[in-house]
């Protein structure tokens, strides 16, 4: 391990001298040193158990959100059971669309409908 180090030790010595010397850019630099870092970070064990603790908490929290959301579900549609008329909903629905007055300039035009236009006076253009 020692002497792994020292060669990448080296190597990003020999990075840092080319970024003095103008022959490599700032980005270069940055990502050979996250690279660096990341090679004994994953090496070192306090560092993974820590990252494995953070990443079950991730995911110990979002369980727990989707069982509350679940739980919320559950509980505001226990026992609710819509008895709806389609019938009477699209007649009223057709009522109140025809009450609408035309848009202007198409006042006294036959082509035009309201939204919800009865089938009996719907032109033969549609």
């Amino acid at each position: 391990m020692d002497t792994l180090y020292k060669e990448l030790e080296n190597e990003f010595i020999d990075k840092i001298n080319n970024f003095l010397k103008d022959e490599i850019t700032t980005e270069e630099l940055i990502e050979e040193a996250k690279a660096f870092d990341l090679i004994f970070k994953l090496n070192d064990k306090k560092y993974l158990e820590r990252m494995k603790e953070e990443i079950f908490n991730f995911y110990i929290n979002e369980y727990k959100y989707a069982l509350e959301v679940d739980r919320m579900h559950r509980k505001y549609n226990e026992g609710i059971i819509l008895d709806v008329d389609i019938e009477k909903i699209l007649s009223q629905a057709k009522r109140i669309g025809a009450i609408r007055v035309n848009p202007y300039g198409m006042e006294d035009s036959k082509n035009f409908s309201a939204p919800y236009p009865i089938p009996e006076e719907t032109n033969e253009y549609e």
